[in-house]
């Protein structure tokens, strides 16, 4: 069950069968809410009642392209985490998207790769500098990172207590202990704090 008074997710996509789907995954962590065209999506994100997390965008829509609601989220939301799912693979709207700091997945895609963008942009909710949420996202793949240890170095550059990061990530102590021991390993860094040290330097070095 989703809270209606946290941040949600906004869907943007015109196939109401796609999108009631979309929706039916991400509601499992926040309150959703749809729009069906670029006109819709960027009053949505223009409605200062709006809270919201993340954005999730078809590219070939009724009246335009995706591209242009991700240029609105940039605008108006820099902060949120941004997704593109489509099947429009051309390199041309592929390179935009990443220009734009959205993750891409191409149509048809799995409730799993939908799961994980959405751990990963709760995950750096509390991450107020887009520099950083470029460095979480570079780290990941540089380190190899496993989903649950994006979330936990997001949590922790978020500057989350460390004794709430078992509560925060819905898992045990042991757990938690275990992930971090693995961030530490891959990372080359001594502590979670060192680590924390070592992605706010990066985002700071541009």
């Amino acid at each position: 069950m989703t809270d209606d008074t946290h941040p949600g997710f906004l869907v943007v996509e015109d196939d109401d069968l796609v999108a009631r789907w979309l929706v039916r995954a991400f509601s499992k962590f926040r309150p959703v809410h749809r729009a069906g065209t670029v006109a819709d999506g960027r009053a949505r994100l223009a409605d200062p009642n709006l809270k919201l997390v993340a954005l999730c965008t078809d590219i070939n829509l009724p009246d335009g392209l995706g591209l242009d609601v991700l240029r609105t989220a940039r605008e108006l939301h820099p902060r949120i985490a941004t997704l593109v799912l489509t099947a429009n693979t051309q390199p041309k709207i592929v390179n935009n998207s990443f220009l734009l700091g959205a993750s891409f997945l191409s149509k048809p895609t799995t409730a799993e790769s939908l799961e994980t963008f959405a751990r990963r942009a709760l995950a750096c909710e509390g991450v107020e500098d887009t520099r950083v949420l470029r460095v979480l996202e570079m780290v990941a793949g540089e380190w190899s990172l496993s989903d649950r240890e994006v979330e936990l170095l997001g949590l922790a550059v978020a500057d989350r207590p460390r004794d709430q990061l078992a509560d925060a990530l819905g898992v045990t102590e042991n757990t938690t202990k275990t992930q971090v021991k693995n961030l530490l390993r891959k990372s080359g860094t001594k502590n979670l704090d060192h680590l924390v040290r070592v992605v706010l330097h990066r985002a700071l070095q541009g």
